[in-house]
């Protein structure tokens, strides 16, 4: 239409995407940097919104970029690092 309206398909301006761009490439680096998380886990680390971060998370995942393991909590692909806290036991 160039109106400016394509920008915005299915309710996702382009700012939003750039942030959610930035946000899909943090989730990977806190999962190296702090091993397995939960959404809440990540949530915190993001100072984001649970469910906002649950989003990201699912889309991830889709894309194979994260995977969910045991207790709900998110790790990498081919991960080694086990699901639980070290020191849990």
């Amino acid at each position: 239409m160039g109106d400016g309206s394509d920008d915005v398909a299915g309710g996702t301006s382009g700012t939003e995407r750039r942030m959610s761009d930035r946000r899909d490439r943090t989730i990977p680096e806190l999962l190296a940097e702090h091993g397995p998380a939960t959404g809440p886990d990540l949530a915190a680390l993001l100072d984001a919104h649970p469910l906002t971060v649950e989003r990201r998370c699912t889309d991830l995942q889709h894309r194979g970029r994260i995977r969910q393991g045991t207790g709900g909590r998110y790790t990498l692909p081919g991960s080694d690092r086990p699901d639980a806290t070290p020191g849990s036991d």
